[in-house]
């Protein structure tokens, strides 16, 4: 039985989350690695600058962004699971 829209959007929001708490752990333990490892998706443009002076990562900051990222996450797998079952044939 496949999944409904509702619940794909739900298992993606879900997913999204746990990434984002594993990267808010790892920048708090180790900013450096980030800044390493995000420099490698930009490529090669220079983040260096963006941690002259970084506003100060909180956990109000933190679940804020938690909530935002995970809300766009449901509306993105929402829509992907309408438009997974509206391309699937009958």
């Amino acid at each position: 039985m496949p999944l409904s829209p509702f619940r794909t959007g739900a298992a993606f929001a879900l997913t999204i989350a746990v990434l984002y708490l594993a990267c808010v752990l790892l920048v708090m333990v180790a900013p450096g690695v980030v800044l390493g490892i995000f420099s490698t998706w930009v490529h090669g443009l220079n983040l260096e600058p963006l941690t002259i002076n970084p506003p100060p990562l909180n956990p109000a900051r933190a679940a804020l962004g938690l909530v935002l990222i995970s809300g766009y996450a449901f509306i993105a797998g929402t829509v992907y699971g309408v438009v997974r079952r509206w391309l699937t044939p009958a």
